[in-house]
């Protein structure tokens, strides 16, 4: 990288030996670039600037990034305002730089939500106080990635009743400049989910063979056709729930189709559970749930039965209590938590499959245990 910056020397000096590490990421995970013709190392040229008025003086901005407010990118170039944050300063670079790796070959054609989540998704990062970098990663705090907010921005939408589909989240052709916030965190959500998903995860990566095929698409259709449903149900889930920390391993759903029994075995350590049981709207069920659980082990252990510890609250409700959600495949609905406990008869306000959890935070399942016996009847 060589970069023009306003900024001190000494912060940008460190940046861009940060992007050499960011390079040996990109390599590992995306593949070398075909050799220059001329034997030449990959070079890029980035302006970070505080005040682009010289910048504009000297025609060195493209007409169409001269109204920016974050940065673009144009072949091995990238453009980019400096940022408050020195994390989302950070950031920032490393996804405009992941934008040029990704796109320096001029027959690249790539939809812009997986162009745009790739970057977003590269770019997220830890360090360590050796200077270190880990990408790809998933915020487990909000002060470390000051500036970023993308969890944030999933978790108002969802709450305001904009859940975004996959198939809407594919359909993102331009970032919206009125809603790039909100397309930007989309596709991040989306790009992380099937990457970080243990059962997508190297169907994903392997997209990264057809960036200059024009097939990308059509790929994309031809590895997840036969998911697809059940692949929309775990979406629903994932970003209704998603936090700083969440625990994307743990929370996989593990689907079965209704076997007709009446019996389920929820356990403490996993996230959603689909116990097969299909909901009818309008019809009336009753739940009945027994055993008990361990949530954690400091200072000592603590032991839940379905009603929940009124002692530690997560989401509004105990730690440990019964919790359900009735999800339909087709819909972007997530439909609400139904709070069940020890016993509970309800009557369902929507159709779909039954998926129950033990309630606890996210970020916080490596250290349960156990399990609840739960049965559902039509009285």
């Amino acid at each position: 990288l060589v970069l023009y910056t306003d900024i001190e020397s000494e912060t940008a000096e460190r940046l861009v030996t940060m992007v050499n590490q960011e390079y040996d990421a990109w390599v590992k995970d995306f593949g070398e670039l075909p050799a220059a013709r001329d034997g030449a190392d990959f070079q890029m040229t980035g302006y970070l600037m505080r005040d682009k008025r010289v910048p504009m003086q000297l025609a060195l901005i493209p007409p169409e990034y001269l109204g920016m407010r974050t940065g673009g990118h144009k072949g091995s170039q990238f453009w980019m305002l400096d940022q408050e944050t020195d994390y989302y300063r950070r950031h920032l670079l490393f996804h405009e730089a992941t934008h040029c790796y990704m796109t320096i070959m001029p027959d690249t054609r790539l939809p812009k939500w997986y162009l745009e989540g790739m970057a977003e998704l590269v770019a997220t990062h830890r360090i360590d106080q050796q200077g270190r970098l880990t990408f790809r990663v998933l915020p487990e705090d909000k002060e470390n990635f000051a500036g970023w907010g993308r969890i944030a921005t999933i978790q108002n939408e969802v709450s305001a009743g904009r859940l975004k589909s996959i198939a809407e989240i594919r359909a993102i052709t331009r970032i919206d400049p009125v809603q790039e916030v909100r397309d930007y965190a989309w596709s991040w959500a989306l790009c992380y989910f099937l990457d970080a998903h243990p059962r997508y995860q190297e169907r994903f990566r392997s997209l990264n063979n057809h960036w200059r095929s024009g097939g990308f698409s059509r790929e994309f259709d031809r590895l997840f056709a036969d998911d697809m449903t059940e692949m929309n149900l775990e979406w629903q889930l994932f970003v209704s729930s998603l936090m700083e920390g969440y625990d994307l391993p743990r929370s996989t759903v593990e689907f079965r189709p209704d076997s007709g029994g009446s019996t389920a075995f929820i356990t403490a350590e996993k996230g959603w559970q689909t116990t097969g049981w299909s909901i009818v709207e309008g019809e009336t069920y009753r739940v009945t749930a027994t055993g008990n659980v361990t949530l954690a082990d400091d200072p000592k252990p603590w032991v839940s039965e379905p009603q929940g510890i009124t002692l530690q609250y997560f989401a509004g409700k105990p730690v440990g209590r019964l919790v359900g959600r009735v999800l339909d495949s087709q819909s972007s609905n997530v439909g609400e938590i139904i709070d069940l406990g020890r016993e509970r008869t309800w009557t369902a306000s929507e159709s779909g499959v039954l998926f129950l959890r033990i309630n606890d935070a996210w970020n916080s399942l490596e250290n349960n245990q156990g399990s609840y016996q739960v049965r559902l009847e039509s009285p």
